[in-house]
C-alpha cells in the first residue's frame, strides 16, 4: 500500500532507511513462525508514514491516520520531524 501510494519505491526504500536487513525482512514474510520481526519496524511505519497504530496493532479502523495516506511530497518532512 505504501508503494501504490508512492510513498516508498519499494521494499529496498524502507530498509535502507532505517538499516534493515532486507533479508530479514523477506524471511518475515515468507516464514513469519522465524522470529526476525522487530516491533520497532511498526513504530517507523506509524511515526514516518502516516500508517495508523491501531489498524497495525488491532486489524481496526481505516490503514491510514486521517483517513488518507500522507502525501508523497511531505514524505520528506515527516521522516525529518
Amino acid at each position: 500500500m505504501m508503494k501504490e501510494a508512492r510513498l516508498i519505491r519499494g521494499k529496498k526504500t524502507f530498509t535502507d532507511r532505517y538499516g534493515i536487513n532486507r533479508w530479514n525482512l523477506n524471511t518475515c514474510e515468507k516464514e513469519p513462525h522465524r522470529d526476525l520481526f522487530q516491533t520497532c519496524w511498526l513504530s517507523y511505519l506509524v511515526r514516518d508514514y502516516g500508517v495508523s497504530a491501531r489498524w497495525l496493532l488491532l486489524g481496526e479502523g481505516c490503514m491510514w491516520e486521517g483517513g488518507l495516506p500522507p502525501k508523497p511530497e511531505n514524505l520528506q518532512m515527516i521522516c525529518n520531524s
